[in-house]
């Protein structure tokens, strides 16, 4: 199982706290549960709350309100992958483009919806229009690696990998990732290295600790051939 991660940035003041650059999952594990009245601060609780239906409905408002914010448009896009409406996300985020043809956020959200769709050569021409504009930009990184993967090109997708690592070394996801390209090219040594990390990132990381003992295992049965 590979996997993309993405952050859904925000402010929103509840109680007196204020949770600028917070996520759903973040405010969901704060117990924070009041409604702001901000249109996008609304949409984050909401989500956080698993009220999807509502909160693109606090997404919308809110792009139709300041439609030069592509961060209104991106976090649709996440509530409508959430439920499966990728089509819809296709048209939101192309929305988005219209408006900032020259974010690389958008375009990197561009190549997620597409692979979803299972267009990875569509993806990988998306996530490399984001990265023309952000070569630093690790989540489209790891992004253009899993639409490689997803066509089976492991060679491609670990150098994608690799640098997702370097300028984002601190995502459980990333490492993993990292680690699933170099355990599929038969590099088992340096799969174990990247799950190793990924673990040390995230100790429940169920699937790093899965295939940090297949490759041990595959590493003890090279010892012994």
């Amino acid at each position: 199982m590979l996997r993309d991660t993405h952050p859904r940035a925000g402010r929103v003041v509840l109680d007196g706290a204020d949770t600028a650059g917070r996520n759903p999952d973040d405010i969901r594990r704060a117990g924070l549960c009041y409604i702001p009245e901000d249109r996008h601060g609304r949409g984050l609780v909401l989500q956080a709350q698993d009220k999807r239906e509502e909160a693109l409905a606090s997404y919308q408002r809110a792009s139709s309100e300041d439609p030069a914010v592509v961060l209104y448009y991106t976090n649709q896009v996440d509530v409508l992958l959430e439920m499966q409406r990728r089509e819809e996300a296709l048209a939101v985020i192309e929305q988005a483009l219209d408006v900032q043809p020259d974010n690389p956020s958008a375009w990197a959200r561009h190549g997620q919806v597409l692979r979803r769709l299972g267009d990875n050569e569509g993806a990988i021409e998306s996530y490399q229009r984001a990265l023309d504009l952000d070569n630093t930009y690790a989540w489209a990184w790891n992004g253009q690696g899993l639409a490689y993967a997803a066509e089976g090109r492991w060679s491609e997708a670990l150098a994608c990998y690799e640098l997702a690592t370097y300028y984002n070394d601190t995502d459980a996801w990333f490492w993993y990732n990292f680690g699933e390209a170099r355990f599929m090219l038969s590099e088992y040594a340096e799969a174990v290295h990247a799950f190793a990390r990924a673990l040390e990132l995230d100790p429940n990381h169920e699937p790093a600790q899965t295939r940090l003992t297949e490759a041990r295992a595959r590493l003890d049965d090279d010892d012994h051939d």
